[in-house]
């Protein structure tokens, strides 16, 4: 949805910005249940290392790419200023969402005394919305043929994401929302990376360049100053 309206580089980052912000904040207030964590100096720098290096290891390879910048400077042309930044409000805002329901998530576990069962019940209210959004937007099932050209890995979209859900309602009670989503965004860049880097999954090879690594080694760095701080 944002990728056509406001170019790849700011559909990538306002997400990861919305994320970090908004679980900052959780943590420093002590939001949705969450364990009250206070800003230290320390904690401070480290988010700004771990921003800094999020915006080394995503945006600086996308500018150096002549397509990515071609497309962002068409879409951004072709956008009036007032439409672009609403769809940039949204960005950040998915992002937001995204640190709210770990949090909520993390905090039902501890009320359930039970990870699986606060899992569960995320996937399945999900479950019954994303089934209804389906049934008023394309209002028809899958049909035998299309199902058959599917692949055993592609049914592994759920079997991860339930996995990666499991895992921030244990970590949330344990090291806060803030940390776990700052954790969470090391392993998807450099899970993106790699699958670039190889060519997984039919994605496009591309070999990961110096910006990548110093991006990532910065955002270890933030994350190792927040957890001693």
């Amino acid at each position: 949805m944002l990728f056509p309206k406001i170019g790849a580089i700011q559909t990538t980052i306002l997400p990861i910005m919305g994320q970090i912000t908004m679980g900052t904040i959780t943590d420093s207030f002590g939001w949705f249940g969450a364990e009250k964590i206070a800003m230290t100096p320390w904690r401070l720098v480290g988010i700004g290392v771990l921003i800094v290096g999020v915006v080394v290891a995503v945006v600086l390879p996308s500018l150096t790419n002549r397509d990515v910048r071609q497309f962002d400077t068409t879409v951004t042309r072709q956008r009036k200023s007032t439409a672009m930044i609403g769809w940039q409000i949204w960005g950040v805002v998915i992002g937001v969402l995204a640190a709210m329901q770990q949090a909520i998530n993390g905090h039902l576990g501890t009320l359930l005394h039970s990870t699986s069962q606060a899992a569960f019940i995320s996937f399945f209210v999900g479950t019954i919305l994303i089934a209804i959004v389906a049934g008023v937007v394309d209002k028809r099932v899958p049909t035998t043929r299309e199902l058959k050209t599917t692949r055993p890995w592609n049914w592994l979209g759920g079997l991860l994401g339930g996995s990666f859900l499991f895992v921030t309602v244990v970590a949330v009670p344990q090291i806060g929302a803030g940390l776990t989503i700052m954790m969470g965004l090391i392993g998807q860049i450099i899970g993106s990376v790699l699958i670039q880097q190889f060519g997984w999954w039919r994605s496009a090879h591309q070999p990961m360049v110096a910006a990548q690594a110093l991006g990532i080694g910065l955002m270890i760095v933030g994350v190792g100053l927040i957890k001693m701080a």
